[in-house]
């Protein structure tokens, strides 16, 4: 009877998405039951039947909702991989500008305010990988400069010594410059 009772509260309620699982339990309860009772049977089967109807409509009338869920959940875990991509260590603007043409095929999604959100997420990140790919460019370029920098640097306090015009000021920058040739 607690088995009726609850299809019949589900029937009232007709809340199928709260209550789909709910009344999967009861149907799998009320077979391991074998109820043999014709009049109970008869009225689980009218409370069975109205439910499976409310049931399947709402699945047909959701299924496109729940299929469009589904779609913009995968575009964003597609994004979630582009970024995690932009997260390891590129070593090239190349390599960047494939990981930018394969954000740009992806469609926008659905919701407007998350489409804004992963646009902001992408541009930060591509930011900062830009960023860090031009102090590696600029590493790299003071690289092979540095030894003309250390001697253009060793000329200027041999210069002072030998004037001995030697500043402290001037002095203090030669540190400074020396300091970013050995960093």
């Amino acid at each position: 009877k607690n088995v009726i009772k609850s299809l019949h509260a589900m029937e009232m309620l007709g809340k199928w998405e709260d209550l789909e699982s709910e009344f999967e339990a009861n149907c799998k309860t009320w077979e391991q039951l074998a109820v043999s009772d014709e009049e109970l049977c008869k009225q689980f089967d009218k409370h069975y039947q109205a439910c499976s109807a409310g049931l399947e409509l709402w699945r047909q009338e959701n299924a496109a909702r729940l299929e469009q869920e589904k779609a913009q959940q995968e575009a964003v875990s597609q994004r979630e991989a582009l970024i995690a991509k932009l997260a390891e260590e590129i070593e090239s603007f190349e390599v960047l500008d494939a990981l930018q043409e394969e954000w740009n095929t992806l469609t926008d999604l659905d919701d407007s305010e998350l489409n804004k959100e992963w646009k902001y997420q992408w541009n930060e990140a591509t930011k900062q990988v830009k960023m860090a790919l031009q102090k590696l460019a600029q590493a790299e370029k003071d690289k092979e400069h540095a030894g003309q920098n250390i001697e253009a640097v060793m000329g200027k306090l041999q210069d002072w010594y030998e004037s001995k015009k030697v500043l402290p000021s001037k002095l203090h920058h030669l540190k400074e410059e020396w300091k970013k040739i050995a960093a």
